[in-house]
């Protein structure tokens, strides 16, 4: 399908191009936290139209047809695991929910993910003290 191929390479560029500008990025007291709760948002309006055309489980079937689709799965549970133990100890130091983040992520995947590196690098750059829950 040509509009998936489309999105698919303008996702990888866009990919990149966040990556280096990450590499780029100072930690001095910029809005950091923008660009993970804008692609957060972004991917949950794309997710939310994607099960609403498939279904909540349509990507089972993708994941499990064959051994590309099953090492993508991996792929993305082990992204996503490496993601969550880095971010979770930030995340603690500032006093964010743990468990409720954690059920979000498992729900969500990076909608969640991406959220939560927001609401954490928003905490961190407020000087945020542990007894602020998120």
């Amino acid at each position: 399908m040509l509009f998936n191929s489309i999105l698919a390479a303008l996702g990888a560029l866009c990919f990149v191009v966040a990556l280096v500008l990450l590499a780029r990025q100072s930690s001095g007291g910029r809005a950091l936290w923008q660009a993970p709760l804008a692609l957060s948002c972004l991917f949950l309006v794309y997710s939310v139209w994607t099960i609403g055309l498939e279904g909540p489980v349509g990507f089972w079937p993708v994941h499990t047809q064959s051994f590309w689709g099953t090492q993508v799965w991996l792929d993305l549970l082990l992204s996503i695991g490496i993601g969550w133990a880095l971010v979770l100890p930030r995340a603690r130091a500032v006093g964010m929910h743990a468990g409720l983040w954690l059920v979000a992520i498992v729900m969500s995947g990076s909608v969640a993910l991406l959220a939560m590196v927001a609401r954490l690098w928003f905490l961190e750059s407020r000087g945020a003290a542990a007894p602020i829950r998120a």
